[in-house]
């Protein structure tokens, strides 16, 4: 089956084994009996059926208020301008230069990014 694995180890001296066995089945009913997945949520109910009793939903409605569209800045994206850089015939490659923040030799970046810049990954 895909997704299995074997977890193995040693437990010494052999007299803690039963202790660590004993421990190890504690920890898995506690996660069999209320599982973590890495998601919390929390459910309001708001009205409908509860049992055989229908419940009025709140009275109170909040209003909202329409606002405008926020203007995104124009990011920029470095992966797209080194990406549509390309190689180009008979352009002469930028220089190499040593870059103190990595530690080592890298072509030199274009005017307005950082290394930082190359690393950010942005999703629109």
């Amino acid at each position: 089956m895909s997704g299995e694995y074997i977890l193995g180890f040693q437990v010494k001296p052999e007299e803690r084994l039963e202790n660590t066995c004993k421990t190890i089945q504690a920890l898995l009913n506690a996660f069999q009996s209320s599982p973590v997945f890495g998601v919390q949520y929390s459910r309001q109910d708001v009205g409908g059926m509860s049992g055989d009793v229908f419940t009025e939903p709140p009275s109170i409605l909040q209003e909202t208020e329409e606002k405008e569209p926020l203007e995104k800045p124009l990011r920029v994206d470095a992966f797209a301008a080194y990406f549509s850089d390309g190689p180009i015939n008979g352009s002469e490659p930028r220089a190499i230069v040593y870059s103190e923040e990595l530690g080592v030799a890298i072509e030199q970046l274009k005017p307005g990014f950082t290394i930082s810049d190359l690393w950010e990954i942005n999703l629109d």
